[in-house]
């Protein structure tokens, strides 16, 4: 540990990596690389440990709890690759189902086109917005995500699998309530799927408003909890997970579940709280996109595609406004565009007396369709292929917004 440590300096990326590769080597030996520029630890055998989101909690956590979690960092680093057991009667005990977003795989999948792989399939079933529920077993310092093909091999449904999984996550430690005053409350478990309680009813039921719960599932391992009817409580809600989605490890979801009968749907609402949603729901745009841009922006220098993958940038036109997305389309540059609330257009770069236009992208996509083709990613991206023409260019001047306040 560095003398500065001790006086409250978080260490480093580097710090970090080299300590965790020293504990890694303990093992094996001469196995493990760092891949610095990507933040990674590679295995010999190709498995690879991501380390943003283990640095950023053990950056944040206490000087005595830093060493335990290296050791399970290591844990989990070995782990990787690791299958389920073959047996089902082995396999039934452990296996759960967590709540997840579909972005984090499809991110991941976008590499494995340069190899020509198929993308890892995972048994999961949509749930709303970008939420899904998935299948994972775990392993004690890790969970592995349960590949179809597993379902046959244990010999039962799909159907059995997830009541299974929800059963054993029911059955684990019950977890708390934290009230964190205001009419804000936090769940408090030991597993690391914790956001996943979401799927269990007698934990929401333990809520002092459990009839109106509103929960916020926004980082792996962390919910939010609020009374609907509390206009207050749920603008300091969304205070915290905004703090924590840009803050905290493992940022997951911008989508509010509301309790809807026995059931959930997405939150929507008007106002204060409506304002504070969106901007919620931009910052995690943008993270998902710029994860997404790092991932395209890999794969193109590996395979020698010259395209710019626009950037999801975020403004505040107004002192008084709320989050709005925007991103650039330049004539001549094939761009794969995000979906932003605004378009930044250049026509004539070359020119020094050409000015950008900033139009709606529903406009947009409504004049210039016949220049945008959709991508396989998601969220989704366009690829404008060509540049709107005069006509379109008269179009989009017309309800064209100023670009500063």
């Amino acid at each position: 540990m560095g003398i500065l440590e001790w006086f409250g300096a978080k260490p480093s990326m580097q710090d970090f990596a080299q300590r965790l590769m020293g504990r890694l080597e303990r093992d094996q030996p001469g196995e493990w690389q760092w891949l610095r520029d990507q933040a990674m630890l590679v295995h010999a055998s190709g498995t690879q440990t991501n380390l943003a989101n283990i640095y950023l909690e053990y950056a944040g956590a206490p000087r005595s709890q830093r060493a335990a979690l290296l050791d399970r960092y290591a844990s989990i680093s070995l782990d990787l690759g690791r299958e389920p057991p073959k047996l089902w009667s082995v396999a039934a005990k452990n296996i759960y189902v967590v709540l997840r977003s579909r972005y984090d795989l499809d991110i991941s999948h976008i590499m494995t086109r340069a190899e020509g792989a198929a993308p890892r399939s995972v048994v999961s079933r949509p749930l709303l917005e970008d939420l899904e529920l998935r299948l994972v077993y775990d392993h004690g310092q890790s969970v592995s995500t349960v590949p179809p093909g597993l379902a046959d091999t244990w010999g039962v449904s799909v159907d059995v699998l997830f009541a299974r999984g929800l059963e054993n996550l029911a059955a684990l430690q019950a977890p708390t309530w934290e009230d964190l005053g205001d009419g804000l409350f936090s769940l408090q478990s030991e597993v690391s799927y914790a956001e996943s309680f979401v799927l269990v009813p007698k934990v929401v039921d333990r809520l002092p408003f459990a009839a109106h719960a509103v929960l916020a599932p926004c980082n792996r391992g962390v919910l939010l909890a609020a009374d609907g009817r509390d206009e207050a409580a749920l603008g300091q809600m969304l205070d915290v997970a905004m703090l924590a989605l840009q803050q905290q490890p493992w940022p997951m979801t911008p989508t509010l579940l509301e309790r809807d009968g026995a059931g959930w749907k997405a939150l929507a609402r008007d106002g204060v709280v409506g304002r504070k949603l969106s901007d919620f729901r931009r910052l995690s745009e943008h993270g998902v996109y710029r994860d997404q841009k790092t991932e395209l922006d890999r794969l193109h220098e590996h395979t020698n595609v010259d395209v710019f993958v626009a950037t999801a940038s975020l403004m505040k036109r107004s002192e008084d406004a709320g989050i709005e997305s925007w991103c650039t389309w330049t004539e001549t540059v094939d761009t794969l565009l995000p979906v932003t609330d605004l378009v930044a257009l250049l026509r004539d770069p070359g020119n020094k007396d050409s000015k950008p236009i900033l139009v709606p992208w529903g406009v947009v996509e409504r004049v210039c369709g016949r220049w945008l083709e959709a991508t396989e990613e998601s969220p989704v991206r366009w690829r404008a292929r060509g540049f709107p023409d005069a006509a379109a260019w008269s179009e989009l001047q017309a309800v064209a917004m100023p670009m500063g306040g």
